[in-house]
């Protein structure tokens, strides 16, 4: 629905569609938990998750099990 611009609660465009990710953590912030360093994740993000490179609050970031590697 957010590619096809039907989204409810989609911004106005330009916007870059996405609502979770996968990867691996290659930043922390300042105030996040060095151990993310490295490891491979899933995020949730309100809206982005198409882009190349994302910040997201540690809140919102989960370890991903060893069944879903790459």
């Amino acid at each position: 629905m957010g590619r096809m611009g039907i989204y409810p609660d989609l911004p106005p465009l330009p916007v870059v569609v996405g609502y979770e990710v996968a990867g691996r953590v290659d930043a922390v912030g300042a105030s996040a938990d060095p151990v993310w360093l490295g490891r491979d994740v899933f995020a949730l993000t309100r809206f982005g998750g198409y882009s190349d490179v994302l910040c997201v609050p540690e809140k919102q970031v989960f370890a991903r099990p060893p069944t879903c590697r790459r």
